[in-house]
């Protein structure tokens, strides 16, 4: 699911990649800093849910999607920030359909 080059700090300051991140046929999702970890809350789904995140290497992370206030029905996923070459974040993948693995799905950046 990883790279398999060890643990590897962050590019940048988790904050960093906090910010709004859009596709088009997903609408946009909000990371946000909580508990100095990165997190979403879609609660404005027709379906609302949670993402939380927890750091591997580098840029990528290991993610626990939930249904909101079902942790029950967490599923493991992978997340991988990519960095431009101004060395801020652009987009965010994530591997939302499994059907599609290994491709991500990827969400631009639209706000910091």
């Amino acid at each position: 699911m990883f790279p398999s080059a060890g643990h590897l700090p962050l590019s940048l300051p988790i904050s960093e990649y906090a910010g709004t991140y859009s596709h088009p046929a997903y609408l946009s999702l909000t990371v946000s800093l909580k508990n100095d970890s990165l997190h979403i809350d879609a609660s404005d789904r027709s379906r609302p849910f949670v993402i939380d995140f927890a750091h591997v290497s580098s840029d990528f992370f290991l993610a626990s999607y939930y249904l909101r206030g079902d942790k029950n029905s967490s599923v493991a996923t992978k997340i991988q920030f990519d960095i431009g070459p101004e060395g801020t974040v652009n987009k965010m993948g994530g591997l939302f359909e499994p059907s599609l693995a290994p491709e991500l799905i990827w969400f631009e950046r639209v706000k910091a």
